[in-house]
């Protein structure tokens, strides 16, 4: 070989360094980029999970004040405030292993895993809320039915008033699922990229 193409040769491995040097670079912001993204979503989604959990233990005395008020009966009361206490119980264990701090010590492979299983105990909760509220819902209206001293109109206007609370808690909690779920599922395929 002559001085010239050791030179050329050269040249291309210098070249050759450096473009894989840069690669090398944009792999790692790549990836700092990812596990941002992956960071802020699972924020987000233990926000929402802490809200919720919240909004069940308020309603805990709540309903309990506003049943004794209407003189629901104790097997009621205490039917709604173990569903309650179970969904506060279920929503902290789901979530408990799913943090923001952790993403930057575990492996996409493990953030994706433990998503997965939030993942899959989140649909699981939500094929047990359906039947519970197939149960609660006739019998809060046969609790409130069944009332004596109540005046008709008094009945009307609460089972109204409880119908709509129905609906748009049914359909903000559906939306809520359907939120959730969508960030799971883009934590995980952000993973897997």
């Amino acid at each position: 070989m002559t001085n010239e193409s050791h030179i050329e040769l050269d040249e291309m491995q210098q070249q050759f360094q450096l473009l894989r040097e840069k690669l090398d670079q944009q792999e790692i912001v790549s990836d700092k980029l990812v596990s941002e993204i992956v960071r802020q979503k699972i924020s987000s989604l233990n926000r929402d999970a802490r809200i919720i959990g919240l909004v069940a233990l308020l309603g805990i005395p709540y309903t309990l004040f506003i049943f004794n008020t209407l003189h629901i009966s104790t097997v009621f009361c205490i039917f709604t405030t173990v569903f309650l206490i179970t969904a506060c119980v279920y929503n902290y264990l789901a979530h408990r292993k799913l943090s923001a701090d952790k993403v930057s010590r575990s492996t996409f492979c493990e953030v994706a895993k433990e998503t997965m299983r939030v993942r899959r105990l989140s649909r699981r909760w939500f094929r047990i809320g359906i039947p519970f509220l197939l149960v609660w819902i006739p019998w809060f209206v046969w609790e409130i039915c069944t009332q004596t001293g109540m005046s008709e109109e008094y009945r009307l206007g609460l089972l109204t008033g409880s119908a709509v609370g129905c609906v748009i808690g049914g359909v903000l909690g559906y939306l809520q699922y359907r939120k959730s779920i969508r960030l799971m599922d883009e934590i995980i395929s952000h993973t897997d990229e």
